[in-house]
C-alpha cells in the first residue's frame, strides 16, 4: 500500500516536472 502510494506521489512529480518544462520550452519558441 505504501509503494502504491508513492510511486503515484513520483507520478504526479514527473508529470510536473515535465509540463513546466513544456511551458519554458514554448515560451524560448515564441
Amino acid at each position: 500500500m505504501m509503494m502504491c502510494i508513492s510511486v503515484f506521489h513520483y507520478a504526479v512529480k514527473v508529470k510536473g516536472i515535465f509540463h513546466f518544462t513544456k511551458q519554458k520550452f514554448e515560451m524560448k519558441q515564441k
